[in-house]
């Protein structure tokens, strides 16, 4: 249970709370193991519990009816999902899927609220992280509708490059994060480097001109 209490301090929850919370919580927790590409939760579907990523990254996806997908986050170690079904007992709000192998930990709902409502200080934390859900919402909410895609990809560049991740998106991939079909995501590429930005080479993205991307993605 050591390591589940670790895991439980990394996150923005717990980084501050009483080590007796954080040990209420590790004794209850289920740990799961995910493989990559495993749907963890399906939206719509009653599960009230939080989840909180040990291991691995899970991003949270939208799906409409047309199978196009927007990606509304992407959640690494230390991470949690599934917060709003936790205190709100709807559905889960959107399909959960595993991309990489991993751990998360189940944590029952009443566990949850018994324990939030002993720890004040849990309970401000869990305020702080839903206020910054909200906000990152609010982002993908102006991005789609007062950006272009072409913006939206600049944009995504510079951020997976500063983040330090791979630059090796697939097109899929991307589209999914932009809220777009591939077809787009690939137009935009070739117009990119056609304006002498980025490079494209064996499926790996390479930027050739920072402040040119920025000012594509800052109009």
């Amino acid at each position: 249970m050591t390591q589940w209490i670790a895991a439980l301090q990394r996150t923005e929850l717990g980084r501050d709370a009483p080590e007796a919370a954080l040990y209420r919580l590790a004794q209850a927790a289920r740990p799961r193991q995910v493989h990559a590409g495993e749907l963890v939760l399906l939206e719509g579907d009653a599960d009230h519990a939080l989840y909180i990523v040990a291991e691995g990254h899970v991003r949270m996806v939208r799906t409409s009816t047309g199978g196009r997908e927007q990606v509304m986050s992407i959640i690494g170690p230390g991470g949690h999902f599934n917060t709003v079904a936790t205190f709100d007992e709807g559905g889960v709000p959107a399909d959960v899927v595993a991309m990489t192998a991993g751990v998360v930990l189940c944590i029952p709902r009443p566990v949850v609220l018994a324990t939030l409502a002993e720890y004040p200080a849990l309970a401000e934390a869990f305020l702080r992280a839903l206020s910054r859900r909200l906000r990152a919402l609010v982002d993908i909410v102006d991005e789609l509708a007062l950006h272009s895609v072409r913006g939206r990809l600049a944009a995504l560049l510079l951020d997976q490059a500063a983040d330090g991740g791979a630059m090796a998106p697939t097109h899929t991939d991307l589209a999914a994060r932009l809220g777009t079909v591939r077809e787009v995501i690939s137009r935009n590429l070739k117009a990119l480097e056609h304006a002498g930005l980025i490079r494209l080479h064996r499926g790996a993205i390479e930027i050739i001109d920072r402040d040119g991307l920025r000012a594509v993605a800052e109009p």
